[in-house]
């Protein structure tokens, strides 16, 4: 798996997580209109399912936290 660095917080990840082990920040992002969900650093504009656009990246990740009761 790839690495990476967590948008929220900025330590190093392997990917193989759905969140965060130093800040507990979620990687996914999902969509707001069909559900689909994919990881933050893919940066879609439009969700690869339905076409719906994709708000901010940063954004929409925290606002699917509240949605699944995780903030």
């Amino acid at each position: 798996m790839a690495s990476f660095k967590c948008p929220k917080c900025q330590a190093p990840a392997s990917g193989e997580s759905d969140f965060c082990p130093q800040c507990g920040a979620r990687w996914n992002v999902e969509c707001s209109k069909c559900g689909k969900s994919w990881r933050f650093f893919y940066q879609h504009k439009f969700c690869p399912k339905c076409g719906e656009p994709v708000a901010k990246q940063g954004a929409k990740t925290e606002s699917a936290q509240v949605k699944h009761g995780k903030a």
